[in-house]
C-alpha cells in the first residue's frame, strides 16, 4: 500500500499471537504494545510521530537516514487498537509527509518505508 508523498506503510497482522508457556489456555499472554518498524531509505534523519484520530500528534522517535528503526507503540498510543496515521518529518527539511490511515491494534507490526 502506497501512501501520500513517499511514504508506504504496510501492516503484518500479529494480533492474535500469544506467548505459551505451558501449552495451556491460562498461559496466554496477550501483548500490550504494537511494533513500528520505519525503513528510511532517505538520507535525512526524520522525526516520527503518530497522529491519533482526534489529530493529536504524539513523537514516537527519531529514524536514522538510511537505516531500518524499531519502536514500540505503547498502550497509552494506540489503547485498545485505533485509526492511526504517522508523519515523517524530515530534519533539515520542510515537506512532512503523512501515511494513510491504518487501525492499529496490540500485537500488531507496522512497518514504514520513507523513499528517498
Amino acid at each position: 500500500m502506497r501512501a501520500a508523498l513517499g511514504l508506504a506503510l504496510a501492516l503484518a497482522a500479529a494480533a492474535g499471537c500469544a506467548s505459551t508457556k505451558g501449552g495451556g489456555p491460562a498461559d496466554v499472554t496477550p501483548k500490550q504494545e504494537a511494533v513500528l518498524i520505519v525503513d528510511n531509505q532517505a538520507f535525512l534523519d526524520h522525526t516520527i510521530y503518530v497522529i491519533r484520530g482526534g489529530g493529536e500528534r504524539v513523537r514516537i522517535g527519531i529514524a536514522r537516514g538510511l537505516s531500518k528503526s524499531t519502536f514500540s507503540l505503547t498502550s497509552r498510543v494506540i489503547g485498545l487498537g485505533q485509526v492511526l496515521s504517522f508523519l515523517a518529518d524530515p530534519i533539515g527539511s520542510n515537506r512532512t509527509p503523512i501515511s494513510e490511515q491504518i487501525h492499529v491494534a496490540p500485537g500488531d507490526v507496522v512497518e514504514l518505508v520513507i523513499t528517498p
